[in-house]
């Protein structure tokens, strides 16, 4: 009988876990208690490239929306913290869906060769939203808008998952992407656009101008660059450049003093 009432509870247990949000995700008590002590998370993205023969640096601010993609987020917090997305490079472009893919190649200016390198992680999660049956948070799912992030992910059997590094980012509010498949866990709050060490601007109602954008998103060339991978093996990849020198190259950190070791472990 007593062997009988476990299974039971187990059943209930797993019923519950998946009709709340599906295997895998956190549950919304431990959610509640990250976001308590935790909050909004922010980081900041350094983003430099050349136009016009001008040194610019876009300097964004980012909410970390820890309340509706906790797993993604604590996943790219532990990234960041890492000094994973240091001297990182944008890669593609895609100008019809609006948006780059960035973070999956390592460049090192310094290097006279083998400047360009993977960049793995070595780590995969269950993203959290629509399609992979993530119950929607307070508010809605978050949605693609003007520099947001998202998780890119990859095809797995039934499930889609993240958690490899690759981000999408976003350059409208229109991303043509479905956004049921994809985990957005990242808001601009701020950027200041510089040339040299020049502040040109500063937006922080979600825009910018259509200037700056173009600025970023008229450089479209692919020439073929040697990539390195983990094991030393070359190959060539078409990535956003001019010869064999990225546009693109940024770098993430983390904002405030918060020990984020003591985020909750996944993966």
């Amino acid at each position: 009988m007593k062997k009988v009432l476990i299974a039971v509870i187990c059943c209930v247990l797993l019923v519950c876990l998946v009709s709340c949000n599906g295997i895998g995700f956190m549950s919304d008590p431990q959610v509640k208690r990250v976001v308590a002590e935790f909050g909004t998370p922010q980081a900041e993205m350094t983003l430099e490239f050349k136009s016009s023969n001008k040194n610019m640096k876009y300097i964004i601010t980012y909410d970390l929306l820890l309340d509706k993609t906790p797993i993604t987020t604590i996943n790219f917090i532990n990234l960041v913290d890492s000094g994973f997305y240091t001297n990182t490079i944008m890669d593609s472009y895609t100008t019809s869906y609006n948006y780059y893919i960035a973070g999956r190649y390592v460049y090192n200016k310094e290097a006279t060769d083998e400047k360009i390198k993977d960049n793995e992680s070595g780590k995969t999660f269950i993203g959290e939203f629509k399609s992979n049956n993530y119950g929607e948070p307070n508010g809605g799912y978050a949605q693609f808008s003007m520099f947001s992030l998202a998780m890119y992910h990859d095809s797995k059997g039934d499930a889609f998952n993240d958690g490899n590094g690759t981000l999408i980012f976003s350059t409208s509010d229109s991303v043509t992407l479905n956004s049921n498949n994809y985990a957005v866990f990242a808001k601009m709050n701020k950027i200041q656009i510089y040339q040299d060490d020049n502040l040109l601007s500063t937006y922080t109602d979600g825009k910018i101008n259509g200037m700056y954008l173009d600025q970023m998103t008229k450089l479209t060339g692919r020439p073929t660059m040697k990539v390195v991978n983990s094991a030393n093996e070359t190959r060539n990849e078409q990535i956003l450049g001019s010869g064999t020198t990225p546009y693109f190259v940024f770098s993430i950190k983390m904002l405030g003093d918060k020990d984020w070791s003591k985020l909750p472990k996944v993966g």
